[in-house]
């Protein structure tokens, strides 16, 4: 299989990952997975290690550049979708109101930024990435609490939609993403000749 079709495969499993990691109410919450592990999966297309020395991650300013970016077209994204279909409402388990815009792009950023600068810290073969990583669920989910003004729902929101989310969207890197082994990416980038 060669790197477009498999980015092509990686960017709809984000998708997927996203939109399952949301099932609680599909048209929200899955809607938003969605569109985020789209954007994240994509951002990480760009980070692939072609155009570059073998071996030879994007600078971390490319990664956090991405990131930012991502996070900003899914809050966008979010807030269009969310004029055709009504937001969560107050929330009945805690009785709150939606997220602002500034708490839900915040919110984004705790994921695309720690979850990029993991898969760059991994290109590098750094143990450290899965300090990024362990770190996404983890501010996602106390930022969002806080944009809630209610901290007392951060073992919900991490339980219920962060920790979820990028389990799944890891399954999916795993499964789909050209570059997530050196063997993978060679095997993708040079596929045997048809006859």
């Amino acid at each position: 299989m060669t790197v477009p079709v498999r980015n092509l495969l990686f960017v709809l499993a984000g998708t997927l990952a996203g939109f399952l990691s949301g099932l609680m109410n599909p048209l929200v919450f899955g809607a938003r997975g969605a569109m985020v592990g789209y954007l994240l999966s994509a951002a990480v297309v760009f980070l692939q290690p072609r155009r570059q020395k073998p071996g030879t991650p994007p600078p971390a300013w490319a990664a956090m550049g991405l990131a930012i970016a991502a996070a900003a077209l899914a809050t966008g994204l979010i807030a269009a979708w969310h004029l055709f279909l009504p937001d969560e409402g107050r929330n009945i388990d805690f009785q709150m109101a939606p997220l602002s815009v500034p708490a839900r792009f915040a919110t984004i950023l705790c994921y695309t930024v720690p979850l990029l600068l993991f898969y760059r810290e991994r290109q590098l073969g750094r143990s450290r990435a899965w300090a990024w990583f362990f770190a996404a669920p983890v501010l996602g989910a106390l930022v969002r609490a806080w944009g809630y003004h209610q901290m007392g729902t951060i073992p919900f929101n991490l339980a219920i939609g962060a920790l979820p989310f990028v389990l799944l969207w890891l399954l999916a890197a795993a499964i789909a993403d050209p570059a997530w082994t050196p063997s993978r990416w060679e095997r993708c980038s040079n596929p045997p000749p048809s006859n």
